[in-house]
């Protein structure tokens, strides 16, 4: 089975956790497929991507291959993924890695 590592940040929010993690652009593709068929109108929280936009982002990125700077994503994953703490106490109870 193949899996992921990122290094993670976990907070709580309402009594469930939550992660923040950097995901290579090479990969968001991989981890975060969905098929809008399956999915009730009002489950879907991802607007349909504007395919239009694709050539100026990608210029984009070529262009500033050293400095681009591209928005946060927010996705919601259900099962399948393990959080490994940094440590027992404190703040390193929150850094760790988040295995998908």
């Amino acid at each position: 089975m193949n899996s992921y590592s990122f290094a993670a940040i976990r907070g709580v929010q309402a009594g469930r956790s939550y992660y923040v993690i950097m995901v290579p652009l090479r990969v968001v593709g991989k981890l975060f497929r969905y098929n809008d068929e399956e999915l009730p109108p009002d489950l879907r929280a991802q607007r349909d991507l504007n395919k239009g936009r694709i050539p100026a982002i990608s210029r984009y990125i070529m262009e500033h291959s050293q400095d681009y700077v591209l928005p946060a994503l927010s996705a919601s994953i259900d099962g399948g993924f393990r959080f490994i703490p940094h440590g027992k106490e404190g703040i390193d109870r929150s850094l760790g890695v988040l295995v998908c």
